[in-house]
């Protein structure tokens, strides 16, 4: 019976509760994740541009000889490299911060919860299972950050 509770639960592409609970740990934070968005869509913007502007550079700057087309075009194809280097930088450095963020959230929520505990509590359970528990659990929620 649980192996086909197994194959509904991994046969799913996408899991919406789960999502809900992730997104329920970056709520805090969501300004950070919409910035981090939208740096995902202006840098898949950019990206392409890189291939068209090297490719009017040869076509039309090159073949013409035009030197000054060539200057202007050479510049635009330097700035777009330091625009994707500089908004590849600037997404990884909030969605490490934002996944840091909500991971250390979770943490204190969960050590809040198990130190709420009543003594009889630890006293039928070593504490050795609490934390590996918590740390093997948190450990795959932070998973899905990295």
């Amino acid at each position: 019976m649980s192996e086909g509770l197994e194959k509904d639960i991994s046969g799913k592409a996408v899991d919406t509760g789960l999502l809900l609970k992730v997104y329920n740990l970056i709520k805090p934070y969501r300004h950070l994740f919409y910035i981090s968005v939208g740096i995902t869509f202006l840098n898949s913007v950019v990206g392409p541009a890189i291939p068209y502007a090297i490719r009017h550079t040869i076509d039309e700057e090159i073949l013409k000889i035009d030197s000054n087309g060539l200057r202007l075009w050479t510049g635009i194809i330097l700035g777009l490299l330091l625009a994707q280097g500089a908004l590849t930088y600037l997404q990884t450095y909030l969605t490490n911060y934002l996944g840091q963020n909500a991971i250390k959230h979770l943490r204190d929520k969960v050590f809040n919860h198990i130190l709420n505990f009543k003594s009889k509590v630890f006293d039928n359970t070593p504490i050795g299972t609490f934390i590996t528990r918590t740390v093997t659990d948190v450990e795959r929620v932070a998973d899905i950050f990295s």
